[in-house]
């Protein structure tokens, strides 16, 4: 598995009598329907007596990952088609040899982890084992297939109950999957579990009479979608960019302006408060801030956001008894179209 978003190291064998051609190529669609042509080819001529040598593939790979945000019509499980194919050759005197053949995902590790970090063994592909939502909102849960079940039930009444197999696939359409929720499903419950492999993922469910709660999707480090929901105090503006010229010979009594305002455009943003969250969701902070792609869901439709918050001082029941975190967001798109 590569993580596009940090480096990949692939190293490679020399023949110190004949170049080495290295040939990468990057697909969608089933694994074993590699295209003809690569996508870059890499000629090693080797001047040296070295055995080995080393690239990174990883931004050239990230240069055809695109990010699809899904959601479902339902409670259930749902394809994210958001990875490629990756298939690496080594050639030297006409030979050639397939040296790698694997997944590449928009994700990301820490130098603190190593190298050539993959998915953790957690086949939930989230941070922690818990979030919460309105009763109104909805939820996505990132799976690592394996071809075993993974259950959704409601609590305490049972409203969701489902047993749903998560199969695996050769295929980047349907290699993995999540769960998506709407908690209207669950009607008076207020707990949803998710059980898989092993592993169990608890969604609280409340509702807020004051605010209107937003759900916040984005793209975490396992190149996954996952959703927060924020559910208090939001407050929105909107900044105005132009530039002005000065006319000469206007009139003001007669309602003519002298200077004139063009490139007129605006963006409009929002500030939103967290509510109270689990000292676990801090990771879950750090990640959103290390994301490239954000969305707000709202009434069915993904509105792009840019965060413009470029710092979180995180909190701890120790320090803060009761915590909570305020973002900045901005839409990613100008208020009046001109593209």
């Amino acid at each position: 598995m590569i993580k596009s978003k940090s480096t990949y190291y692939f190293t490679y064998n020399l023949d110190n009598n004949f170049d080495t051609i290295i040939e990468i190529y990057v697909w969608s669609g089933d694994i074993s329907v590699r295209p003809l042509n690569p996508v870059y080819t890499i000629t090693d001529t080797n001047p040296a007596l070295d055995a080995t040598n080393t690239i990174n593939p990883s931004s050239l790979i990230n240069d055809f990952l695109e990010f699809t945000p899904v959601s479902g019509a339902s409670t259930g499980l749902v394809n994210m088609p958001n990875s490629v194919n990756v298939s690496i050759d080594r050639t030297v005197n006409g030979v050639t040899t397939n040296e790698l053949q694997t997944t590449a995902i928009k994700g990301h590790y820490s130098a603190i982890e190593g190298v050539n970090i993959g998915l953790p063994t957690n086949k939930i592909l989230v941070q922690g084992d818990y979030m919460k939502i309105n009763k109104n909102s909805t939820a996505i849960i990132p799976l690592n297939p394996d071809g075993t079940n993974v259950t959704i039930v409601s609590l305490p009444y049972n409203n969701i109950n489902l047993n749903l197999p998560v199969a695996t696939s050769d295929d980047t359409a349907e290699k993995f999957k999540s769960v998506w929720i709407n908690a209207s499903e669950a009607g008076a419950d207020n707990l949803i579990e998710i059980t898989y492999n092993s592993e169990t993922y608890l969604i609280e469910i409340f509702d807020e009479c004051k605010y209107e709660p937003v759900d916040i999707h984005f793209i975490n480090k396992e190149g996954q979608q996952q959703s927060f929901t924020f559910f208090k105090e939001r407050k929105d503006t909107t900044e105005l960019s132009k530039e002005t010229f000065q006319r000469f010979g206007a009139d003001a009594s007669i309602g003519e302006h002298q200077y004139i305002d063009y490139n007129l455009n605006s963006r409009s943003k929002f500030s939103i408060n967290s509510g109270f969250v689990e000292e676990s969701q801090n990771a879950v902070f750090k990640e959103m801030i290390q994301s490239q792609r954000l969305w707000q869901y709202k009434d069915s439709k993904f509105i792009p956001l840019n965060l413009e918050s470029k710092q979180v001082q995180y909190q701890t029941r120790v320090n803060d008894r009761l915590i909570k975190y305020t973002l900045n967001f901005s839409f990613s798109y100008d208020d009046i179209y001109t593209i």
